[in-house]
């Protein structure tokens, strides 16, 4: 039973440990030829969003180059996190 609850303390920490580490992490992916720059966390938060300003004339095709940038930024993170969390298991 005590080993059971051993067990149990030593995964919340682990758990922890791993949160941290995903809200810690910095991801940079860039799109539209590198004038759209996200910065994302391991929780798939944006960070930061930068938009060269030569985009902003046509409203529709920003949208659509901030959505797949955007979209391409998660994919990223979510492999770099499978990645990172192999290495825990």
């Amino acid at each position: 039973m005590f080993d059971k609850i051993k067990q149990m303390m030593e995964m919340r920490q682990e758990a922890a440990k791993l949160q941290s580490m995903l809200e810690a992490e910095r991801i940079e992916h860039t799109g539209a030829h590198g004038k759209i720059k996200v910065v994302m966390n391991g929780k798939n938060e944006i960070i930061e969003l930068v938009i060269n300003p030569d985009l902003m004339g046509d409203k529709s095709y920003l949208e659509r180059l901030v959505k797949d940038t955007v979209n391409d930024a998660i994919k990223t993170v979510q492999k770099q996190m499978a990645k990172k969390m192999s290495q825990f298991m």
